[in-house]
């Protein structure tokens, strides 16, 4: 297992970074954008997240990654890690199905027409 960090990471490396993932570690304390959620979900990283506004409306546990409270032990983030990891396949179909059904190019024309209605 490697962890990567970077304080600011290439759009040519991050679906690169992503593919080879088993999840994308999201310890925030506050949310201004969920893009990252999405671009994980896009490429089929399952998501462990911090359990805030924002992030609590597009990871959802079990099914696409897992929310940890901040002030929780350590011990629920590799719990967390150590999930994903066991159910891998699952998760990863899943993030992808909610991508496509969701914010995939497929589903612009319906987000357009209420934005011009």
């Amino acid at each position: 297992t490697r962890l990567y960090y970077k304080k600011k990471i290439s759009d040519e490396e991050i679906e690169h970074l992503l593919l080879s993932s088993i999840a994308m570690i999201v310890p925030y304390k506050n949310i201004s954008q969920s893009s990252n959620v999405n671009t994980a979900y896009r490429c089929g990283t399952p998501v462990i997240a911090s359990n805030i506004p924002g992030l609590r409306q597009f990871v959802f546990p079990g099914k696409t990654g897992c929310l940890v409270n901040l002030d929780a032990p350590i011990k629920c983030w590799t719990d967390s890690i150590s999930y994903v990891s066991d159910n891998l396949d699952q998760l990863s179909d899943n993030c992808k199905r909610y991508y496509e059904d969701n914010f995939a190019e497929k589903n612009w024309n319906k987000y357009l027409a209420d934005i011009f209605r």
